[in-house]
């Protein structure tokens, strides 16, 4: 009996243990439950957040990327290529606004920059993409462009292309490439007012050619106005190449020098206006004077070459020749060079090289007040050559040298004309109509420029970014039959462009390079070197 109720008892008290076993693992089997759901509850919510946040980074990145390639479209279309270093945004846009047809008083219409507009619009709606709300740089950027699509005069909004740049380099938009647009203007690269000094001479004054001969040079009288001193300036041979430097110093010195070097020279006889002497000074004591020959209808002296015009014996004149020494030894024997048309005649000369070219202009009525006859002689090797044919020329017609060729050049209603002259004879050629016609205000200043046609003014006309007229300094080079359609060369711009107003141009071409004098609003006269490969630069100005 004990042992049954022993067993008993151990029977009911396992039970019991065995009930609260049950119990605790229910209650941990329902915990694990719980957990379980709220793992999965969690999980999924992880899940939804993710998904809305990847979501979220997906369209930002699309967004930036969208932003992007409108900004690289506009601005490509609206400055066409990288800026230069330390170029400014807006100064692009008005080196292109100069390089413009309608800027030289064209009537050739351009689109640029309005035909920008829309990707300016689409620039400013990707900016304010959904995917990139909240960020304050492209909301800027976004109202930025909204502006430039409506600007139909940058000239009232100055400060917009900077802003423009700036505000898309702090949203972090990419860079333009390297590439030029081809459709996008191509921007002029004009000197600028600190880039070109003044010459140190009196102002206003207009730069002539001195009468002081230097076949090597060239020498530029500045007579100041009121008494004033007056300066000359020489242009010779420096690093760059011939006429690339220029040293200027009063004149009077230097005329002093000069007539110590007891040049000879032509005068009229005393009390006689028909009768021609040449004179040969001689240091301390009487100089040479001898007769030309009596019916003498023109004489001059260049470079120690005595050259006269005679009556022929029958109806043309003839150019004759000789030499005068440098000492006072006799004159060389007379040359007959040949004849020549017309009558009242002039003298004009160039150099190049070893051989010096005289140009003989003579008069006919037959061919009007504004016409004349040219024969060009040339003296090289110690001997003289007439061009055997002679050509009618404009009666301001510029004239140059060129290894043993010269040259008259002139503009003719909007058409360049030009003879150009050997010894074998006189050829004439002239251009098509010049396209894009520069403005008249200022006369046009043509020249031969080694071999070429070179073609300066200033020009008047309107652009799309300036607030007023654009008036510039222009150039052309090329051969005379493609000089019509030569593309412009901006040279000087005014002040809105780097420069100072252009108020007058000169143009003096020597030795293969080509000097052109600008005066301009300030009151001074500038200086600009052109090559004969179209290369221009500034003239450095020697110290004393």
């Amino acid at each position: 009996m004990p042992d049954e109720a022993a067993t008993s008892a151990v029977g009911g008290e396992s039970a019991v243990e065995q009930l609260d076993a049950f119990q605790v693992a229910l209650q941990a089997a329902r915990k694990r439950r719980r957990a379980r759901t709220i793992v999965l509850v969690l999980s999924f919510a992880a899940v939804g957040f993710g998904g809305e946040s990847w979501k979220r980074m997906t369209d930002r990145k699309k967004a930036l990327a969208g932003a992007g390639t409108a900004w690289v479209s506009y601005a490509r279309c609206l400055w066409g290529s990288p800026l230069e270093p330390g170029e400014k945004p807006r100064t692009r846009l008005l080196r292109m606004e100069l390089g413009l047809p309608q800027a030289a008083g064209a009537t050739v219409d351009h689109d640029w920059p309005g035909r920008c507009s829309p990707l300016a619009e689409t620039m400013s709606r990707a900016a304010a993409d959904a995917g990139l709300a909240g960020v304050p740089e492209f909301q800027r950027l976004s109202a930025l462009s909204a502006r430039a699509a409506e600007a139909t005069l940058w000239s009232n909004e100055p400060a917009l292309p900077d802003d423009l740049w700036s505000a898309a380099a702090a949203a972090g938009l990419p860079a333009l490439a390297a590439t030029l647009d081809p459709s996008a203007p191509r921007p002029a690269r004009p000197l600028t007012a600190t880039s070109v000094p003044a010459l140190p001479v009196p102002f206003p004054s207009r730069g002539e050619r001195a009468d002081v001969v230097d076949h090597d040079k060239l020498l530029l009288r500045f007579n100041g106005p009121h008494q004033q001193a007056t300066t000359l300036c020489t242009f010779g041979a420096g690093s760059g190449g011939p006429l690339s430097l220029v040293h200027c110093e009063d004149a009077s010195n230097v005329v002093s020098e000069k007539r110590l070097t007891l040049e000879s020279f032509i005068r009229t006889a005393p009390n006689r206006f028909d009768r021609f002497e040449l004179v040969r000074p001689r240091m301390d004591t009487n100089p040479i004077v001898a007769d030309l020959p009596p019916g003498t209808r023109a004489a001059g002296i260049f470079g120690g070459q005595l050259l006269w015009v005679m009556p022929g014996p029958h109806e043309p004149d003839v150019l004759r020749a000789r030499t005068v020494p440098g000492d006072d030894g006799p004159l060389g024997p007379e040359m007959v060079l040949g004849d020549l048309s017309g009558r009242s005649h002039e003298f004009a000369t160039c150099k190049t090289g070893d051989t010096l070219a005289v140009r003989v202009r003579s008069y006919d009525g037959k061919l009007g007040a504004q016409k004349s006859w040219a024969h060009v002689a040339f003296f090289s090797g110690g001997s003289w050559t007439l061009s055997r044919s002679g050509a009618v020329a404009d009666n301001a017609a510029r004239f140059s040298c060129t290894e043993s060729r010269a040259s008259l050049t002139w503009l003719e209603d909007d058409v360049l004309m030009e003879v150009r002259c050997t010894a074998e004879g006189c050829e004439s050629a002239h251009s098509d109509p010049l396209e894009h016609a520069w403005s008249h205000l200022h006369p046009l200043l043509a020249d031969d420029l080694d071999g070429k046609v070179i073609l300066v003014g200033i020009t008047d006309g309107t652009g799309p970014i300036s607030p007023s007229l654009v008036h510039s300094l222009r150039m052309r080079l090329a051969g005379i039959a493609d000089i019509a359609r030569s593309p412009d060369v901006v040279l000087w711009g005014d002040a809105q462009h780097e420069g100072v107003d252009p108020s007058e141009a000169r143009l003096f071409v020597e030795h293969g390079a080509a000097v052109i004098l600008l005066s301009t609003a300030d009151d001074a006269n500038r200086a600009i070197r052109v090559d004969g490969t179209g290369q221009y630069e500034s003239i450095p100005i020697a110290k004393n």
